[in-house]
């Protein structure tokens, strides 16, 4: 099952919408407040705390704010006009940064006066990016389908229909704030203007334009302007159709050295691993009947459990896949990608995985819907790097159908990172690209790690796309 890395979506029609939406743009900002409850799920429900299948709440809103999590921006970038700054996930000052930015967005998106919304072209987006602004890159598109507030929460309603994936925010002319969204797939952009207080937007300008973080171009810059960057011809007829908001690090990015393992609890014997608790609490949550189960192992030490209508398999790389005929209820029937996020979480609860450890984490990749079946994929990111687990496939791939999960896969990795060292620059890695592919038009560029085989150091090398 593949997944386009970007696509045009409609992630939510629910009140969960207004609670991802509103999380995803405040930078995954989110306070620990809810946990799972423990014990097994029942067969009924992954997310259910009774035979009788009702839905646990708190479950619900713990799984919300894991996919908000999931939909945090691996950079922010801040602009006062002079100076400019990249401040990446992992970098010192990204969690005060994020802090900040989530009272500014939080006041922008609930503010009470509706606001006439302007359609803008590409000139005015790059206008907006080049003075005082603060830019935002979200790992997937976000379609704001419903206007529901959520509860205690009134939600501008001049947002209804809004696609994004890309945000700005700066402050007016004379007053109040402006908010840009951005859908890098359909190129719609539109703006928001608002009567607030631009105080606090203009004080993040100042105090992280200037130092810290790390200095970068956008796209549009770099092709507008080869001659600045010092780039040879050949470089700036591949990058004169670039992403105008393609944010280009102008220097050497440390990156820590990252080794990938199969955690414990799946690298043991076929035979252990099948009499397991861990690998019981598995089958019991994925609804598997104990009077009609067969426990199988095949050459290739895949473990394989099966009933009527479902299948799962356990690989010795920690890759385990659940496939279902009648399809399994994740507890969210209305939003899909709350349901795999909780069962995410759940997996990694029976099976006592971190999967944050050595600084991993998930985030979403895309999402599409199709008639009644959703599909959704995350891929786990280092230090705000994309990492590939598999050429081929995501780190997670889940598709629902009416609401229940038909198929789910996931990588379970272990993580470790050591000290951290430089890359070569993305301009080397741009000079390189065009002078090894004659005719290459670069469309964007990042960092990417990529598995080569468990227990070795992933590479980490930019990827031009």
């Amino acid at each position: 099952m593949k997944m386009r890395k970007k696509s045009r979506v409609e992630l939510f029609k629910d009140i969960l919408l207004i609670f991802l939406v509103l999380a995803c743009v405040f930078t995954g900002v989110m306070l620990k407040k809810y946990i799972f409850p423990s014990g097994t799920p029942t067969q009924t429900s992954i997310m259910s705390d009774s035979a009788g299948g009702g839905v646990d709440e708190e479950s619900l809103r713990g799984a919300a704010e894991r996919l908000a999590e999931y939909m945090s921006s691996d950079f922010i970038v801040v602009n006062n006009g002079e100076n400019r700054r990249l401040y990446s996930e992992n970098s010192e000052r990204y969690g005060e940064l994020s802090a900040a930015l989530d009272k500014i967005l939080s006041e922008v998106f609930t503010s009470e006066n509706e606001t006439a919304v302007v359609l803008c072209g590409e000139e005015e987006w790059t206008a907006a990016l080049s003075v005082g602004s603060v830019y935002i890159k979200l790992p997937c598109a976000v379609k704001w389908s419903d206007t529901a507030a959520f509860p205690g929460v009134s939600v501008n309603k001049s947002f209804a229909g809004a696609e994004f994936d890309e945000l700005a925010i700066m402050p007016g002319e004379e007053s109040g704030v402006i908010l840009y969204l951005r859908g890098s797939v359909s190129d719609e952009i539109q703006a928001y203007p608002f009567n607030l207080n631009a105080d606090r937007l203009r004080a993040i300008l100042n105090d992280y334009a200037g130092a810290g973080g790390r200095s970068c171009a956008y796209g549009f810059e770099l092709a507008a302007a080869p001659e600045r960057y010092n780039i040879s011809e050949a470089a700036y007829e591949a990058v004169s159709y670039i992403d105008a908001s393609a944010v280009i690090p102008l220097s050497e990015v440390s990156v820590p050295s990252v080794t990938l393992g199969v955690p414990s609890v799946l690298s043991g014997s076929p035979e252990n691993l099948i009499a397991s608790s861990e690998i019981g609490g598995i089958v019991d949550m994925l609804g598997f009947d104990a009077r009609t189960l067969r426990i199988s192992c095949d050459r290739d030490d895949v473990k394989i459990f099966e009933s009527p209508y479902a299948s799962l398999r356990i690989f010795p790389n920690g890759k385990i896949e659940f496939i279902s005929e009648q399809g399994l209820s994740c507890g969210a029937e209305e939003s899909a990608p709350v349901g795999v996020a909780g069962m995410i979480s759940k997996l990694c609860k029976a099976l006592d995985i971190n999967l944050s450890g050595g600084g991993a984490s998930l985030k979403i990749s895309g999402f599409e819907r199709s008639g009644d079946e959703e599909s959704i994929a995350f891929d786990y990111h280092i230090a705000g790097i994309p990492l590939r687990v598999s050429e081929d496939e995501h780190a997670v791939e889940a598709r629902v159908k009416n609401g229940r999960l038909t198929e789910f896969k996931i990588y379970l990795k272990n993580f470790s990172a050591s000290s951290a060292a430089p890359t070569e620059s993305a301009l080397s890695a741009i000079e390189k690209a065009a002078v090894g592919t004659p005719d290459i038009r670069i469309n964007n560029i990042e960092l990417q790690y990529k598995n080569i085989s468990d227990g070795t150091p992933c590479e980490c090398s930019w990827s031009v796309i």
